[in-house]
């Protein structure tokens, strides 16, 4: 079974929270996943622009790559790379990947993370410096 996660920023300090996704009917939460049986897990709410699902798929060092990263694919004995943002689109109910105006599905994706050294370099929110580059 596939890993079902999420994150957010927090809306009080800004930093990311990873957990279960929580829409209350005046906000929307992330709650923390507990590992310690004796800790109860707390939950944040997050700005819910920001937040974005896991896509089950991880980096050349083993990061997680979510909805909104921004990762650089290099091509295997190659020196040439492409950037791309990751993002969820509603409408297709698709994850698509985003090259400038091109815009491919993950399938396309799939297949080139099998030919390339793919890491995670950021996240249009924190990061929207890197999209200039594309």
């Amino acid at each position: 079974m596939r890993e079902i996660l999420f994150r957010g920023k927090r809306i009080d300090n800004g930093d990311w929270v990873y957990g279960d996704l929580i829409h209350n009917i005046d906000c929307v939460k992330v709650r923390e996943r507990e590992t310690d049986i004796n800790r109860i897990a707390k939950s944040y709410e997050v700005i819910p622009e920001t937040v974005g699902q896991y896509t089950g798929l991880k980096d050349i060092n083993g990061k997680k790559i979510f909805e909104g990263d921004i990762v650089k694919l290099i091509t295997k004995g190659a020196r040439n790379h492409s950037i791309y943002q990751l993002f969820y689109d509603v409408e297709t109910g698709q994850l698509l990947m985003k090259n400038g105006e091109m815009i491919e599905d993950c399938e396309n994706f799939y297949g080139k993370l099998a030919i390339t050294n793919t890491g995670v370099i950021g996240n249009v929110f924190d990061n929207k410096e890197l999209l200039e580059e594309v």
